[in-house]
């Protein structure tokens, strides 16, 4: 053998003769690359006495090294791996290979000018395993790469695999014992994505298609005409190919930076007369790469027309074009609109025109219509956010009116935001009768959460919300997008109707839209009209967005109800430009179950918090500095405030009493107090508020007038209730009074009610505190001794209207 007659002399310093040697080893031996090796370091030598150590020269050649000459008849698969700059996966892919159950395999590396520590870990495998065969070439391309190691192999069949993904290590064994039992020229399998991110593994159904086999165990394009190029993707390394087969056709990689498998494969499936497969995922081809060639895929558009014209070309000198041209031009169209979601968008007029100078006028027809449909879905120029929770009653007729928009390049974003009834279901089902239909599917997390995760993945240039128990007019988006396209808008702003679901009646909701305020300006900013700035903007959900003005302000919702008036609060303020369409547009609906509507008294903590983070805001970034915004502010609180109040219980109204009058500065909470008729006095004793209070002791105080035997003796019915230790709630039935008194850290307060049907003069006579007029009133004390005032009345109070009342019995007795 002569590379182990080389090292003999080698050790021998006999260098002439070991050079003789290595040079009649066969250039396409495997092992000729270990013989050029040791000639190199010969021939660098400084003298002839150079002390060459084992490091240098591979001359300890394991016993399977020295049978390989001998073995290459044997050799079943030839495994062909381009390799350019993939060092953090190499090992990954060559292991995979070194360790497939089948044995008889040469792996052929051919390293194309890699930069990295590709070549080095290539070598170092070379030496673990002497089926290696290391070719090295300048940086040329997979298509070089792959041609190079065609032409050496020497196994009965081929398998190509990139250098970044992986097999299953039974792969080669089952294939090549499939393809061996039939004789095939090609043998397909399935593969799988492989996230290299996430690291997890999903199946990739087109690599193969079985469905459309239609259970043949062997077929060719004379069987499967109309289905053979459905069947399986061009890409070569879910496939091996019989080598007697490729050469005999002389089939080669096009030398393309892109597409250049495209060739190999189709004219392979068109000239084979045996393709058989296995239904088995022995693929993994690795996404989500930093070396990924799919981003930079744009750049080289121009390659799958070289591809598609070679094939063509090459049918119709073989007479063969127009027995499959619709199956091709179909195929075509599939790898045109791929390579067109890649271009960008100045060339994609020159991608166009040279897709119809290739297709017939059918074909480019049908393509044209996917780009268009693909330009809808991934370029929109609105997309429309829905939160979507428990509406299944109402979803359709809100969907409907989004998805028959007369605009049509709209995204439609619907959140399901952990629904239980069939909502979701109703999603799904848009979903995949419209394309533009985008389906996120999350836990319970509330509105302003399901909104946000809509925002996080728009791509229209406007977005615009809508309720999904709501709906919109089929101009609306046309209409508020040609409007902000004209004038350069940040913000459209636009009127609605409401529907009461329980009446049917539609009505114009004049209070959430007032074009009164806006001092008669088409385009204006919030110092144009900052002071009525708040009373113009209602919800949130009738305004037109500029996309930048909120991703790039970076304004999202806060999590809790009533979170609209955050963002379309600072919207707003940082729109610089303005403008609306008096035109009701929306319709919102109005008396459902689970409307947060009518929760308002629910939820009223929310209503302070969402306003005092809108406040914050203001005050951090100076908008306060405006004295007529700041009115402004204070005003729609105050309105809004009065509009909660009323759907607060009873037993809750105190608290929210108190809360408005935290918020609100006194003239503020005077109106407020005003406009909601609330008897109020203050007991303020001049003490310090943080006084602690003994809680208790008050409370038992209380009780102790209400539960002496004094009381039980006098034969009046009443009913107790206590909450928490800190509410007590009396009710008077005979006399129809009720009293609820509500104890906090540093006040009390005290209601007193009349029932609406009692003889209310008769109460003012009695109980001359009360206003007239009205059958409430309520007392409020800040201080301790303020606090002790007010026991004290209230016990007094109590006796004396208890005693009046049994006095009044006995003159009506009498």
């Amino acid at each position: 053998m002569s590379l182990q007659v080389g090292n003999e002399y080698l050790k021998k310093r006999l260098y002439q003769k070991a050079i003789e040697e290595y040079k009649k080893i066969d250039k396409n031996s495997p092992l000729y690359r270990q013989a050029e090796f040791n000639i190199k370091i010969i021939e660098n030598r400084k003298n002839t006495d150079i002390n060459l150590s084992q490091k240098q020269v591979n001359i300890n050649i394991p016993n399977d090294i020295l049978q390989r000459e001998h073995e290459t008849s044997n050799i079943k698969v030839s495994v062909i791996i381009p390799v350019y700059n993939v060092e953090p996966y190499l090992r990954q892919c060559l292991d995979s290979v070194i360790n497939q159950t089948l044995k008889e395999i040469e792996i052929i590396c051919v390293d194309d000018g890699s930069t990295d520590k590709s070549f080095d870990i290539l070598n170092e495998y070379t030496v673990k395993d002497s089926r290696f065969i290391i070719i090295k070439q300048k940086n040329s391309g997979a298509a070089i790469a792959r041609n190079r190691g065609l032409a050496i192999a020497k196994g009965e069949y081929l398998s190509f695999l990139d250098s970044d993904d992986f097999f299953e290590l039974t792969m080669l064994e089952e294939m090549y014992q499939n393809a061996v039992s039939v004789d095939a020229d090609i043998t397909l399998c399935s593969g799988l994505i492989y996230n290299d991110i996430t690291k997890e593994r999903k199946l990739a159904p087109w690599f193969l298609q079985e469905k459309l086999i239609k259970s043949l165990q062997v077929f060719s394009i004379h069987t499967l005409k109309e289905n053979i190029f459905k069947i399986t993707k061009p890409n070569p390394w879910t496939k091996i190919y019989k080598r007697s087969f490729v050469l005999k056709n002389n089939i080669k990689f096009q030398n393309l930076k892109t597409c250049n498998d495209v060739y190999f494969s189709y004219i392979s499936i068109i000239l084979a007369d045996k393709i058989t497969y296995i239904n088995k995922s022995f693929v993994n081809w690795r996404q989500n790469t930093k070396i990924s060639t799919t981003s930079k895929r744009g750049m080289s558009y121009e390659n799958i027309f070289f591809a598609l014209n070679q094939i063509k070309a090459d049918l119709e000198r073989n007479s063969i074009f127009d027995e499959i041209k619709d199956q091709l031009y179909e195929k075509f169209n599939g790898h045109f609109f791929y390579e067109y979601q890649f271009i960008v968008k100045q060339d994609r007029q020159d991608f166009l025109s040279k897709a119809k100078a290739l297709l017939p006028e059918k074909y480019y027809d049908i393509f044209l219509k996917e780009c268009n449909d693909h330009d809808s879905i991934n370029n929109p120029k609105v997309s429309v956010i829905i939160p979507v929770y428990n509406v299944e009653k109402y979803l359709r007729q809100c969907l409907d009116s989004v998805v028959n928009q007369t605009l049509k390049k709209i995204e439609i974003i619907c959140i399901n935001d952990g629904s239980t009834d069939n909502s979701l279901n109703i999603l799904r089902e848009y979903e995949k009768k419209d394309k533009r239909v985008i389906i996120i599917d999350q836990k319970n997390s509330g509105q302003g959460m399901a909104r946000n995760a809509g925002l996080k993945i728009v791509k229209g240039k406007y977005i615009t919300f809508v309720d999904s128990d709501d709906w919109i007019e089929l101009n609306a988006l046309e209409e508020l997008y040609i409007k902000a396209t004209n004038t350069n808008a940040d913000m459209v702003l636009f009127s609605a109707e409401i529907f009461n679901e329980r009446t049917k009646e539609i009505q114009k909701a004049n209070h959430m839209f007032r074009e009164d305020l806006f001092n008669n300006r088409d385009v204006f900013c919030y110092k144009d009209i900052s002071n009525n700035l708040f009373q113009a903007i209602q919800a949130n959900i009738l305004k037109f967005y500029k996309s930048s003005l909120i991703l790039d302000n970076n304004i999202f919702f806060p999590n809790m109800k009533f979170e609209d008036v955050y963002v379309s609060g600072i919207s707003m303020l940082l729109a610089k430009r303005l403008t609306y369409i008096n035109k009701p547009f929306y319709t919102y609906r109005t008396n459902v179950n689970f409307s947060t509507t009518y929760n308002r008294g629910i939820h009223r903590n929310d209503t302070f918090s969402v306003r005092n983070k809108l406040r914050e805001y203001m005050i951090k970034n100076n908008f306060f500095n405006d004295s007529s915004l700041e009115a402004s502010f204070y005003r729609k609180c105050t309105d809004t405030f009065s509009w909660i109040y009323p759907e607060v219980t009873k037993h809750d109204k105190a608290d929210f009493v108190l809360k408005c009058k935290e918020f609100l500065p006194q003239k503020y909470f005077n109106e407020f107090v005003v406009k909601n008729k609330i008897e109020y006095f203050d007991n303020e004793m001049g003490e310090q508020r943080n006084q602690k209070l003994d809680k208790k002791a008050i409370l038992d105080n209380i009780k102790s007038i209400l539960q002496n035997n004094v009381l039980s003796n006098m034969k009046l019915n009443y009913n107790l209730w206590i909450y928490d230790n800190k509410t007590v709630i009396v009710q008077m039935l005979d006399m129809k009074i009720s009293y609820d008194i509500t104890l906090r850290q540093d006040n009390i307060i005290a209601e007193v009610t009349l029932k609406k049907d009692y003889d209310k003069d008769f109460i003012y006579k009695l109980y001359p505190m009360f206003p007239k007029d009205k059958n409430h009133m309520m007392i409020y004390a800040t201080s301790s001794a303020a606090i002790d005032m007010l026991v004290d009345f209230i016990k007094r109070e109590i006796s004396r209207v208890i005693n009046k009342c049994l006095l009044a019995k006995q003159v009506q007795s009498a």
